[in-house]
Parts: C-alpha cells; sequence; structure tokens
C-alpha cells in the first residue's frame, strides 16, 4: 500500500465540505449514489442500443476481505457498499470526477450526478476513505478518496498504480464478492464506504451516518429510504437494498417498491386512482388504499402508509405521513387521511434545491414548499376539484368517528338564545316590516384553523334567500330569516388529525371542527376523573347511591359536557351582532376557550348529578308506608297499593 498517490484537491475545499454537511440531510447520500447507478446505466445502454440486460442498483454489505488502504489493518465490523452495473469510469474520468470536489465550476464528471450530496455526507462520515472499483472491458482499477491530513484536503488515491493501465480484472479475488455476481458483463462500479476507523466502524448502521435507527431496522432502513424516495423506476432497471433478517438472521438485498401507483396496484394496494389537474401545469395524484389485516394482530391497517408528498423526475421530496402531518390535507379537505395519499406533481415555477432535499420556488421565497401560500393555493384548488370517491371515503369515516346522533331535545328548549334578535342588532338582516326576526348562526371559515376569518355567515346555497349586509343601522334588509340551526355533532374519539391531536396533547377538553361541524371532545381530559371522584365523595351521594349503575356518573359527566360545548359554539358567534368582532368569535371557539367553559362548570356538573339522582332514585329507595304519608309527600306512583314519593 506505499504505492498511493495523493491528488490533492485545493485546502478550502475539505473545510467547504465539512460546512455543507451541517446543512444537509444525512440520508441524502443514498439517493445521490442511487441515481449514480441509474445515470450509469443510461450511458452504457445510450451508447450500446442493443444491450438488453436488466440493469442493478444494489445496496450491501461486506463482510471481509476489507482492509484500511494506509494501514493495511483489516475491517472487523461489517462496510456497506453500493454497485451498479452501468458503464463504469476509466482513470481519467474518476480522477476527474474526485477532482472536481467543491469546485463552483461545471464538473466534466463520467456521472454528471455525483454531485455535492454524494460528496458531502459520502467524505464527511467516512475520513478513512470510499474504495471505489470502476471496470470497462472486463477490466478495471481501485482507487480511495479520503481525507490527507498533511494537505487538510480530501484527495484522490490509486491504489497499485500501473502506468495508467487497469489493474484489477473483475475475476481477480480482490474484487468484492458481493458485487461479482451483478457485475458479470465487464462493467460497472462499486464503492465501498469504509468509515472514519477501518477495523471497527460498522457503516451498514443507520447511527453511523448520525441517522436515529433501531435494533429492527439496523439493515433495512435504505431500503425504507428508497421506498419512500423513489417514485418511478424504468422496466429494465432495478434497484435493491438490504431488507429485514430471514428465520436465520441472514440479511440479503431485496428489491424495493417504487412509492408509484403501478408498483402499488401491482401489490393489491390500492383500491381506486386517480389525477386533479391543476392550473401551471400542476396537477395532484390520488391513491385511496384498501384495509389489510395485520398478520400478527389480526387488526386492519394500511400496508402501505397514508402519505403526501411533491414529485419531481419520478422523486418524492418533503415526504410526510399523515398520521402527524395533516394541516396540508385539510387544505386539501382531506379530514380523514388514514387510507388516501396524494402526490403534488409541480411544473412550472419549481425545483429541487441545492441538496435535492426539497422543493422551492423559481418566483418565490419558499425554503420548502409545504406551508408555503403557494402550497396553500393548489390545495384550495385540488379541494374545489376532490374526487368523488375521495368524499365518499370522508363520508364513510366521518359516519364512523360520529357513532349516533346527538341529542339535541335538551338544547333545543333554548334555541332562541342561539339566534340574534334582528331589531336590535345594528345592520343585521331585517324582515320586509323591520319587525324583529330571528337568524340562525352558521359558520364559515376560509382559513386554516389557526387563522383568522372566522365569521358567521349564511350558507352559500341560501344566496336566494339571504345576504351579509354590511352594518349599516339606516339601511333594511329584504330578506327573511330562517327558523332552522346547525347544532354540531359530538364526538369522543380522537381522530387522525394534527391539529386537534396537539390541542388533546395539551390538555385542552375539546376542539370544535368548523368545517365539518363537529365538536371533538378528549376523553382524557385530566377533570373527568376529578369530578368523578369528587362525586363519589359527596354525602349525599355516600349516603343514598344504592341502585345506581357504575357507569352512571360517567353517563351524566358525558351529557352535561356534550351540553355545555353545544351551548357554547353556538352562543359564541351570536355576540358578534353585538360587539365582538370576528376575531373575537375566532378566539371564544378556540379549545382553550371550548376547555375554560368546561372547567367553570365543573361545580354545575357536580351538583347536577345530585338533582339526577333525585329524579332516578329507585324505587325501592322512595316507598312510605301508607300510615306515614302527610301533606309534605308528593306521590309519584302507586304500585300494589305501596305509595312512592319523590
Amino acid at each position: 500500500m506505499t504505492n498511493m498517490i495523493p491528488i490533492k484537491l485545493a485546502k478550502q475545499n475539505a473545510r467547504y465540505i465539512d460546512q455543507d454537511n451541517e446543512n444537509l440531510d444525512r440520508r441524502q447520500f443514498i439517493r445521490e449514489y442511487t441515481k449514480n447507478g441509474m445515470q450509469a446505466d443510461e450511458r452504457y445502454r445510450k451508447e450500446n442500443p442493443n444491450y438488453k440486460e436488466k440493469g442493478i442498483v444494489e445496496w450491501n454489505e461486506r463482510t471481509h476481505g476489507v482492509r484500511c488502504p494506509t494501514t493495511g489493518a483489516e475491517a472487523r465490523k461489517s462496510k456497506l457498499c453500493v454497485t451498479d452495473n452501468g458503464i463504469g469510469m476509466s482513470k481519467e474520468e474518476l480522477v476527474e470526477s474526485m477532482s472536481g470536489l467543491g469546485s463552483s465550476s461545471t464538473i466534466k464528471a463520467a456521472d454528471p450526478n455525483f454531485g455535492v450530496g454524494a460528496k458531502i455526507s459520502g467524505f464527511t462520515q467516512n475520513k478513512a476513505g470510499l474504495m471505489i472499483h470502476t471496470f470497462q472491458n472486463g477490466n478495471g482499477l481501485v482507487a480511495v478518496v479520503k481525507y490527507h491530513e498533511e494537505a487538510d484536503a480530501y484527495a484522490f488515491m490509486e491504489l497499485d498504480p500501473d502506468g495508467g493501465e487497469y489493474k484489477y480484472a473483475i475475476k481477480d479475488d480482490r474484487v468484492p464478492l458481493v458485487a461479482k455476481e451483478i457485475i458479470t458483463n465487464g462493467h460497472g462500479t462499486i464503492i465501498t464506504f469504509l468509515g472514519n476507523d477501518v477495523p471497527n466502524d460498522d457503516t451498514t448502521s443507520p447511527e453511523h451516518w448520525g441517522i436515529p435507527g433501531s435494533n429492527n431496522h439496523k439493515k433495512a432502513w435504505i431500503r425504507g429510504i428508497l421506498n419512500k424516495k423513489m417514485c418511478g423506476l424504468p422496466e429494465h432497471l432495478e434497484i435493491r437494498a438490504l431488507g429485514y433478517a430471514d428465520k436465520n438472521g441472514k440479511h440479503t438485498a431485496q428489491k424495493i417498491t417504487p412509492l408509484s401507483a403501478a408498483s402499488m396496484k401491482a401489490d393489491n394496494n390500492i383500491e381506486s386512482h386517480g389525477h386533479v389537474e391543476l392550473s401551471n401545469g400542476n396537477s395532484v395524484e390520488w391513491a385511496i388504499m384498501p384495509l389489510k389485516k395485520d398478520r400478527k394482530t389480526g387488526s386492519k391497517q394500511n400496508e402501505y402508509s397514508a402519505h403526501y408528498c411533491c414529485v419531481m423526475e419520478e422523486e418524492s421530496y418533503e415526504f410526510r405521513y399523515n398520521k402527524t402531518n395533516n394541516s396540508v390535507l385539510n387544505q386539501c379537505g382531506v379530514y380523514y387521511p388514514n387510507r388516501i395519499w396524494l402526490h403534488f406533481h409541480l411544473k412550472e415555477d419549481f425545483e429541487p434545491n441545492k441538496y435535492r432535499t426539497q422543493i422551492r420556488s423559481t418566483k418565490h421565497d419558499t425554503p420548502n414548499f409545504f406551508g408555503s401560500s403557494i402550497c396553500t393555493q393548489i390545495c384550495e384548488e385540488f379541494q374545489s376539484k376532490l374526487p368523488l370517491e375521495i368524499r365518499k371515503l370522508q363520508e364513510e369515516e366521518e359516519n364512523k368517528i360520529i357513532k349516533e346522533k346527538s341529542n339535541n331535545d335538551y338544547i333545543k328548549q333554548y334555541s332562541r338564545l342561539h339566534t340574534v334578535p334582528e331589531t336590535n342588532v345594528s345592520g343585521s338582516l331585517q324582515g320586509e316590516s323591520g319587525e324583529g326576526q330571528t337568524k340562525p348562526i352558521l359558520f364559515d371559515d376560509t382559513t386554516d384553523h389557526h387563522g383568522g376569518g372566522l365569521h358567521p355567515v349564511f350558507p352559500s346555497d341560501k344566496v336566494n334567500e339571504y345576504e351579509r349586509v354590511i352594518p349599516n343601522p339606516n339601511k333594511r334588509g329584504k330578506r327573511k330569516a330562517s327558523s332552522g340551526l346547525s347544532y354540531p355533532e359530538i364526538s369522543w374519539s380522537d381522530p387522525n388529525m394534527e391539529n386537534v391531536q396537539e390541542y388533546f396533547k395539551q390538555d385542552m377538553a375539546a376542539y370544535f371542527h368548523k368545517e365539518k361541524n363537529i365538536i371533538f371532545i378528549n376523553d382524557n381530559f385530566s377533570r373527568f376523573p376529578v369530578w368523578e371522584s369528587e362525586i363519589k365523595k359527596q354525602p349525599w351521594f355516600v349516603k343514598s347511591n344504592k341502585g345506581f349503575k357504575k357507569g352512571d356518573i360517567k353517563k351524566h359527566i358525558k351529557t352535561e359536557v356534550e351540553n355545555t360545548l353545544k351551548d357554547a359554539v353556538l352562543t359564541v358567534p351570536t355576540l358578534e351582532a353585538g360587539r365582538w368582532g370576528p376575531k373575537d368569535v375566532q378566539e371564544g371557539l378556540m379549545p382553550i376557550s371550548l376547555t375554560v367553559s368546561i372547567a367553570g362548570a365543573q361545580i354545575y356538573i357536580i351538583e347536577g348529578f345530585k338533582r339526577y339522582m333525585r329524579e332516578n332514585k329507585p324505587l325501592t329507595d322512595r316507598k312510605v308506608p301508607p300510615e306515614q304519608l302527610n301533606g309534605a309527600h308528593k306521590v309519584e306512583e302507586v304500585v300494589n297499593g305501596q305509595a312512592y314519593v319523590q
């Protein structure tokens, strides 16, 4: 190993690479080196049009035969390697490619995609070197790119140079065993990641790369990354990566499944699918996945996790699971996303960033697509064209959440409190005679759940019956008001909606979903068990609880909480007709306000159960012997000559 010849790069390159690594997604090198292999395959096919063999890019591990290029020390831990059977590189091409590292000029490398992500991640996490075997026409060379301490730079070093001629034949024993079955036609490249400490670093581990992992995913993590990144592959190309261990504990390379409708349909993982064309050449691809039984638990779940992402050039960007990120989906009109995925296909005015990790706008300052105002516009357009299949699924899921319709008989007694007397409101809608009418308060919110814009309005389908009136005491409306109210539904379940879940984690009692007109109640609200415990401690309960069922207290609390919340949701918007503004109404319906309304009713709820006990006390506890009856007793019922009193 004494014949290594360093080719020094500019000194600032090492500094450039190390600094840039701080801003780079540590997983990005997987994408970069995979694309290298794919492009090498494309180049070979372009130069050899009659080539019919399947192209392969494979991520595997080398468990033996790896030595430190500097000391000759043998590796005791596994080394990650990536192999392709593409065009390979000549010595000149490889040197040129490596020598351009960190340069601001265009690098005329054999693989034009051997870009910043590959170089930065690959080199900074492997200062002992990247060992490169590359072959053309059955012969090849071996080189190492590593950090050179004396020069304070990353350097290219040819191993065992032989006058510029190729040194290793593919059949040579020094060629990695895991690659010999792939490079069978005399061309391809193998890159082995040596780590920082060749004997002791396991570069197949996600922890080595600064990527959080688990024992279950110790080897399969790369396959998981590629399954979420690649959205389509040519028919002649196959990508493999280490998968889960078999029953013998052995890990083998397995085909990835591209994140595409075609691949999912092939695995029967799509129930329905389509595209919604949007303005400016953009579109949203959607799919509904079927429910499948979990092999271990028997419960139904999706084999492919519901998600959304941007797609450009058959790659996903800004991939997000629906379980934890639902604000974008809500903007799209998708409120129950467990079985839905959305792919945003962006055309004009968008491009990947420098590291190809996010999508940026070429016309606007958007550090990432999701969360930008441009994204909001696209989502709103998609919502206006929401496919029928998704709408039907939404209805089905909503019916599951609302298991039974709320009983509004109690709250309906006070409907007058939930309407606005029109003669008393400046600028309100008035009847033709000017006499007092009432109008229902319905809701409209043109922003997201946390933004402004909430105001009570009349529904758009009632435009012939109602009109929105700007406050003007001198102007009278000419429409009649309706007498109906839109009573909110109640759900005690925890929907898969990010904003609801986040509020519940903060111990908020309820969340009012304005678009769906549903009050979601947190059944884990910390005060509910406190109230139940307090009721059980009351003297009147201890003395007279005979005949009451165990769940009566909980049932009572739930009923009172539901009615209190309905009252709040129906009443708060009426305040805008007085001195409240739209922002005040919005804040009055926020989870913290609804929580305060519930917490403030706790004494009423506790005392209410006392009345409930009195009204529902078992007959056996209310019988009075006839001789003891007097004027103070109110006889409720006589059974077999036995009087029962209230």
